[in-house]
């Protein structure tokens, strides 16, 4: 059987625009992704540069369920991450009622994570082996699988747990629920979260969550992680297929691994 001719978009007929040489213009709406991805970017590296060179990285929950992350002197991948998993947590967040979950960091709770984190392993070995290659596993630039959100502050109904919900497969990245490649030095932080009790955030009916900024930043879009996209041959952090609620959220100043 002949194969189907491609079809192709004549000039100005539909999608972007281009121009007098042909190049496919970004939409308006793709141009504003791209403007917040280097805001974001630019606001990190200010952020990391103002530091003292032995800054620590910490995380703290306050009385009002605000969650503050200092990424101190991390590598840039390792604060691109933390940044990443805030704005996927956050995204998450609001789609609950109220926008303000409970930390609840049980066994039970904690040996379904290790279940998915170890089954996402399994399945994406390839990539964690690309990824991984030339380092030890106490490297802290080993990557290891981030469960997102952290199971501890992960909302059930009717016995479902995240396992349920969210892909194994390379389609749960930047998914919440779902999955990330994470540095050990990141994921690390980010699962401070589950250390949080109502003596340390001041919340005696909790603690509870409702927001997660990132050195004074509420992440408003996703950021590529290089190392991601050049094991996988493509960015799985490319929201520009999709109307993602980052538009709704802006930039503002104001160890789980297995």
């Amino acid at each position: 059987m002949s194969k189907l001719p491609t079809k192709t978009k004549a000039a100005g007929s539909s999608g972007s625009p281009r121009g007098p040489s042909g190049i496919k213009k970004p939409s308006h709406k793709q141009a504003t992704r791209n403007s917040k991805k280097e805001t974001a970017t630019k606001a990190l590296k200010k952020a990391k540069d103002g530091r003292a060179f032995n800054a620590e990285p910490s995380l703290t929950l306050d009385s009002t369920g605000v969650c503050r992350v200092n990424t101190g002197k991390m590598s840039d991948r390792s604060q691109r991450e933390v940044y990443n998993y805030a704005y996927l947590t956050n995204v998450y967040l609001k789609k609950q009622r109220g926008a303000k979950v409970k930390v609840k960091s049980t066994k039970s709770r904690r040996d379904n994570q290790t279940a998915f984190c170890n089954s996402v392993r399994s399945i994406n070995k390839d990539l964690f082996a690309e990824l991984n290659s030339g380092k030890a596993q106490t490297d802290k630039m080993f990557s290891v699988v981030a469960h997102v959100p952290d199971e501890c502050i992960q909302v059930r109904s009717f016995g479902a747990n995240h396992n349920q919900s969210a892909s194994t497969s390379t389609t749960g990245i930047a998914q919440a629920p779902g999955w990330m490649p994470m540095t050990r030095q990141a994921n690390g932080l980010v699962a401070r979260i589950g250390n949080q009790t109502p003596h340390s955030t001041g919340q005696p009916d909790g603690p509870h969550v409702s927001e997660i900024q990132v050195d004074g930043l509420l992440p408003g879009c996703l950021l590529p992680i290089q190392a991601v996209t050049d094991a996988l041959g493509f960015d799985p952090y490319d929201d520009s297929s999709s109307d993602s609620s980052s538009d709704s959220s802006s930039d503002s100043s104001s160890d789980s691994s297995t």
